[in-house]
């Protein structure tokens, strides 16, 4: 596995593996208008401008990625996901890993999930976040906010 920044001509093979990553979420709220599934390309080569974004790499063959940014000194995590085909094998904890690392400076790392999302939940609380809050996103879906303090 080989993880690296992202470029903007990546953005059309990593939008549809996200949104095929995404599907098993769509599936637990039963809304395929969640925000990963309905981002257009332009939206993802503008985050280019205002996030990094790490991809990892099996081979030839995209597997994951994430993105994040410095907001108040907060590093905001956001879009994790890993391709059905290479889900377990930890590539997601090595993203997280990675997108920590660029944000070493960070006072603090935040991020959020569905509620609903139990192997999310769990998947996160073993990397060190803890759940901090709660809020509703569109269609009544309760998102849960996590944050891990940067042990510098």
């Amino acid at each position: 596995m080989r993880i690296q920044k992202a470029e903007v001509h990546h953005a059309a093979d990593l939008l549809e593996l996200q949104i095929l990553a995404y599907q098993s979420e769509a599936a637990i709220y039963q809304d395929w208008t969640i925000d990963p599934l309905v981002e257009t390309l332009d939206d993802m080569r503008a985050a280019f401008d205002t996030h990094v974004i790490l991809m990892a790499r099996m081979g030839v063959q995209l597997a994951g990625s994430v993105r994040a940014r410095l907001h108040n000194g907060a590093c905001d995590i956001g879009r994790v996901f890993v391709s059905p085909d290479f889900q377990g094998q930890g590539i997601g904890r090595s993203l997280m890993s990675a997108i920590e690392r660029e944000f070493e400076h960070a006072n603090h790392f935040s991020l959020f999930t569905g509620g609903d999302s139990e192997r999310n939940i769990s998947f996160y609380e073993n990397l060190g976040y803890s759940i901090t809050g709660r809020r509703l996103a569109k269609q009544q879906i309760e998102l849960v906010i996590m944050q891990k303090q940067n042990r510098r």
